[in-house]
């Protein structure tokens, strides 16, 4: 039904708008709508695709639909977008709620300002209002939710927001840009005496005490209340900044529950319908064959099978069901790829050949802010050689893989999905690649330094344990970091669903798709986070984002 609902998106929007049932004809179950026809994205300055605004529809099954609608802005200090714990972790829980997500993608710093993010924020709720016959929505409960950065954006938003100008051409801009309800998750910025507060739709608020939007947050709640609005106000009595859906978290995890009472109090679910809730060995050493083609150690990944998927039941419904996979060999990076690696491309005159990169987009050498920042340990600073490189979206990853595919005549590519698992826990579906416990000497994860930032490579090999010479850290196939460190890409399209349909020989994903696959957890999440079956994602095209890197995988 709903991709269907492109042949009625023509008619709905007119002529102005057939872009929309164009492009999406072929989308997968996640698929994207760019908030604005091409060329006409207010405030533009290039023609990229960090230039142009869009939507990831996150559509909810038919059995549970009950027509609300959520917008989610991802935080991210406006230079990259959280779209794991900050987009697919919450748009999936409102799925589970019967609710229509979509993530927001939104304008970066420091190419943008507010003003454009603002424009974005509110034509992404008259977008879906427009639409929303067509995706057998109610046009009047759409909640828009932001954390940190997103959630200054969320306020922006509301104070910006309007009734929409009939006289107007654009079909979409007559819509009000009101929503129903909005959420602020740790960051709100400060009011200024121009917002109109009473006017703000009902606000849920959330931060954790020990976080300084704790504060801003607290203020802006007296501030609604007091100037006749609505607004409800929670503080994690412990915690940081980040925290985002925490699902496997004891400390946050409830606070979900909380917003979906919140919304359900505001009808937002509708007057007669409630959200659906949603439904949680031994170590061995096999260290196999390793490689040097001047790129990076590589160990060797025998052919064989292997049950992929959460078989301890702690995680999520998009890690589920178990099912049996059997992949060729293969050799993977036993490291993530080094500053030093990189930079052999990023020097290389060839970086500009667009024949090397996705749709020929070439991502310009100082689009990475933490190339040079020597608190990230950036490839641009001294003694930083043999660190992860971070910030990398995964087009540029995919453009390094050919570059070095065309430099030694074998193929060099990023993992599958399937293999990365197999990578990280052998064949005897252990939860982390050193065993079943969290180790903080095995992996750079929240708590295992001082400072939120990568860390050399293979650093977390165990060597603070009294038993480093049988434990040290590595997979079952001798590869480093596979949990914590950085967040890794995989070649595969994102879908919650596709273990579902997943055919059992060498997976490839999704033939479509909006995001890509995520794996690994990295320095910043807790440690459930870094579990060998979890599952994340990303648009490709993220602007420079500290937490994701990569490692390669070559065919033998």
């Amino acid at each position: 039904m709903m991709h269907l609902a492109f042949s009625v998106i023509q008619t709905s929007l007119a002529a102005s708008a057939v872009w929309l049932s164009a492009t999406f004809l072929h989308a997968s179950e996640n698929y994207n709508i760019p908030l604005w026809e091409p060329g006409q994205v207010p405030l533009a300055r290039g023609d990229g695709p960090l230039d142009h605004p869009l939507l990831t529809v996150f559509p909810t099954s038919e059995d549970r639909r009950n027509g609300s609608a959520v917008i989610i802005a991802p935080g991210g200090s406006n230079i990259m977008l959280m779209y794991g714990a900050e987009g697919i972790e919450i748009a999936e829980r409102f799925n589970d709620w019967g609710t229509t997500a979509f993530i927001l993608t939104y304008r970066m710093s420091p190419t943008y300002a507010n003003d454009a993010r603002t424009l974005d924020g509110n034509r992404a709720i008259r977008l879906v209002r427009s639409l929303s016959k067509e995706w057998d929505l109610d046009p009047e409960r759409i909640l828009f939710i932001g954390f940190s950065a997103g959630a200054s954006m969320a306020r922006y938003v509301a104070a910006a927001s309007s009734p929409g100008d009939p006289n107007i051409t654009d079909p979409v801009e007559r819509l009000s840009s009101r929503a129903h309800s909005l959420g602020m998750v740790y960051g709100t910025g400060s009011a200024t005496p121009k917002e109109n507060l009473a006017e703000f739709p009902p606000t849920y608020l959330l931060s954790a005490a020990a976080d300084s939007a704790a504060n801003t947050s607290a203020k802006l709640f007296i501030e609604i209340n007091n100037a006749g609005g609505v607004a409800e106000l929670h503080i994690q009595q412990k915690g940081r900044h980040g925290f985002g859906a925490a699902f496997s978290s004891p400390e946050f995890r409830p606070w979900m529950d909380s917003l979906k009472h919140f919304l359900t109090m505001g009808e937002f679910f509708g007057k007669n319908s409630k959200p659906q809730g949603s439904k949680i060995s031994n170590p061995r050493d096999i260290t196999g064959t390793m490689i040097n083609d001047g790129y990076g150690d590589l160990v060797y990944v025998p052919q064989g099978s292997f049950k992929m998927g959460d078989n301890f039941g702690d995680g999520e419904s998009r890690e589920r069901p178990v099912h049996t996979v059997s992949l060729d060999a293969y050799y993977i990076g036993k490291y993530e790829v080094t500053n030093v690696e990189w930079r052999q491309f990023r020097d290389d005159p060839g970086y500009d050949d667009p024949k090397y990169w996705p749709n020929g987009w070439v991502v310009p050498r100082e689009q990475n802010p933490y190339w040079r920042q020597e608190r990230n340990h950036g490839g641009g600073t001294p003694g930083t050689d043999n660190y992860p490189v971070q910030g990398m979206n995964w087009d540029a990853a995919t453009a390094y893989c050919n570059w070095v595919s065309g430099r030694i005549g074998k193929k060099y590519r990023l993992p599958t999905e399937a293999e990365w698992e197999k990578a990280a826990r052998g064949t005897d579906q252990r939860r982390f690649p050193w065993g079943n416990t969290i180790d903080h000497s095995f992996a750079n994860i929240d708590d295992s330094q001082l400072y939120d930032t990568g860390q050399l490579v293979g650093y977390y090999n165990g060597s603070r344990r009294v038993d480093f010479q049988t434990n040290n850290g590595t997979s079952p196939w001798g590869a480093m970091d596979m949990a914590g460190n950085l967040m890794e890409w995989c070649s595969d399209w994102y879908s919650r669903d596709y273990y579902k349909i997943s055919p059992q020989k060498n997976p490839q994903g999704p033939e479509t798709g909006s995001f890509r696959v995520l794996r690994g957890g990295c320095f910043f999440f807790e440690g459930q986070d870094s579990r060998t079956y979890g599952r994340s994602g990303a648009w490709p095209s993220v602007q420079a984002f500290r937490m994701i890197g990569f490692r390669v995988v070559r065919n033998p």
